[in-house]
């Protein structure tokens, strides 16, 4: 299409903002409508004219929400601020992670913003400002506190009031100060992807995920031991984990008194390409299965299982007639950017296969499921979808948050 001619600061046509909406409402590029925002925004420094100035700004607030409408969400209709898919336009736009954040923020509530726009012809900040409002209001209105449940008995003579200390749902919390105040032997399956200690921001910058080797070593043994407490005696814990510490949280698996089972690679199927080509690119993470009894455990074998080769190309009546149990090596695609799964700014989450494979085949319906890191609840999803109870844990407030919007339409009829 035709650009949008920038005039001169002195030159500038009455009508011009107006071309720019129209223009702006054509284009389907990211990068097309974050050049006009860019010369929106350089060319509004240089007009001393006031009524212009104004008119510059509420086109240049257009431009950033037409820049989120690229983004974001989906042609489906899915929840704005919980699901997100990216068009490819996006993938070679020069905009920031943040950005991106903040324009589909504003494309989300562009409705109630747009009267806003017309009425003050206010600047992206303060657009972004009401925005974030906007969430702030929609985040304390869905806030649900979660009902106590009587668990089953826990051991340790606890009391019956000790028992129900438990909630199903989300806490919001260090799983170091929350796991400690559960009774022992409550859990009947325990799936952990804690963090990998490889930089990741998870709220509270990126050095926080940067400790020194023993100290994180250390801190994992401590959550891993209380885990190890919450299991019942028939319990399971699953254990995701990166290269970097594998060799480390066996150990301290076996330090707690849990018996590995299996040690499984999941197969991420695409993963970070080496660009550098100074070693094999990553496309796998390690999955430990353990329990407290290597004699007593769940283990349900059909959610697990597939037709073998002998079965489904030969057609070998000694086939097994429920099919073959799965390997150590799990090919399931991890997550992209426009998986209609993604949810909204959480920046490490496991596709609902996965983790639905750990909680089918380890726990009965009507079982106890708990994630001591639970990010975006997708334990949660996979536990009430198929009958579990599920209690979460997650430290970062806003991702507490969203897992429990998300929870929440998941157990909406």
């Amino acid at each position: 299409m035709t650009a949008l001619v920038v005039p001169s600061p002195k030159l500038i046509p009455a009508d011009y903002a107006d071309q720019a909406r129209h223009y702006l409402a054509a284009v389907d590029r990211v990068d097309d409508a974050d050049d006009l925002r860019r010369r929106l925004a350089a060319l509004r420094k240089y007009v001393t004219d006031r009524q212009h100035r104004d008119q510059l700004q509420a086109a240049e607030c257009w431009a950033a929400i037409r820049i989120g409408e690229l983004l974001g969400p989906d042609s489906q209709g899915q929840d704005g601020r919980g699901r997100f898919t990216v068009s490819l336009n996006s993938e070679t736009a020069d905009v920031s992670k943040d950005d991106r954040y903040k324009f589909r923020l504003l494309a989300h509530y562009r409705d109630e913003l747009a009267r806003m726009v017309e009425a003050e012809m206010p600047t992206v900040s303060r657009l972004l400002r009401a925005a974030g409002d906007l969430r702030h209001r929609d985040e304390s209105a869905e806030e649900e506190v979660a009902a106590p449940v009587d668990v089953g008995t826990p051991g340790d003579g606890a009391s019956r009031g000790e028992r129900k200390r438990l909630l199903t749902g989300i806490v919001t919390g260090d799983c170091l100060d929350v796991l400690p105040t559960l009774p022992a032997a409550c859990a009947h399956d325990i799936f952990a992807d804690p963090p990998y200690n490889i930089g990741v921001d998870y709220g509270q910058g990126a050095k926080a995920d940067r400790l020194p080797d023993h100290e994180y070593v250390a801190w994992c043994g401590r959550w891993i031991a209380e885990c190890a407490r919450l299991l019942k005696p028939a319990g399971s814990l699953w254990l995701l984990c990166g290269d970097e510490y594998a060799d480390y949280l066996g150990l301290e698996l076996r330090h707690a008194g849990l018996h590995r089972r299996a040690w499984i690679k999941w197969y991420e199927t695409f993963g970070v390409c080496n660009s550098a080509k100074t070693n094999f690119s990553r496309c796998s993470r390690h999955l430990f299965y353990c329990v407290k009894n290597p004699r007593r455990f769940v283990f349900n074998p059909d959610p697990v299982s597939r037709d073998s080769d002998r079965k489904a190309k030969y057609q070998d009546r000694r086939a097994q007639p429920g099919g073959k149990v799965w390997d150590d090596v799990w090919p399931i695609p991890r997550l992209q950017g426009t998986s209609k799964e993604r949810l909204w700014g959480v920046p490490t989450q496991l596709p609902l296969a996965l983790v639905e494979a750990v909680v089918l085949c380890s726990s009965n319906p009507g079982n106890l499921v708990i994630d001591p890191f639970c990010g975006s609840g997708t334990a949660g999803v996979a536990a009430l979808r198929h009958g579990r109870r599920f209690l979460g844990v997650e430290e970062n407030p806003d991702y507490a948050k969203a897992a429990r919007r998300r929870l929440k339409k998941e157990a909406s009829p």
